[in-house]
């Protein structure tokens, strides 16, 4: 309660005034506790190759898919390459 007192002044909180900083820091917690989870879950995603592999194909058939609405050409794979290598460590696997 001492690391409290600078924050309030005149001392000690009164009773609403502790109850309003014990909701406040109850839901920063839990807050940061979803944050946590949230952070987890998207570096398990990164971390696995095969998540990613299909992520990038999917992202591959939509531009592929937006060029086409674009200017009505389709883009056959042997002239339209996505070099992805950059972005991640995943080897790049053999065209569909």
């Amino acid at each position: 309660m001492d690391e409290c007192k600078p924050l309030f002044p005149g001392g000690q909180p009164n009773a609403f005034q502790q109850a309003q900083w014990d909701r406040q820091l109850a839901g920063l917690h839990k807050e940061l506790v979803e944050c946590r989870e949230s952070h987890a879950c998207l570096e398990a995603g990164l971390q696995d190759p095969r998540a990613m592999t299909e992520a990038f194909q999917f992202y591959r058939l939509v531009s592929t898919w937006l060029i086409w609405v674009a200017t009505g050409r389709v883009l056959h794979s042997s002239t339209f390459q996505l070099n992805l290598s950059r972005f991640c460590h995943i080897s790049p696997r053999a065209p569909v």
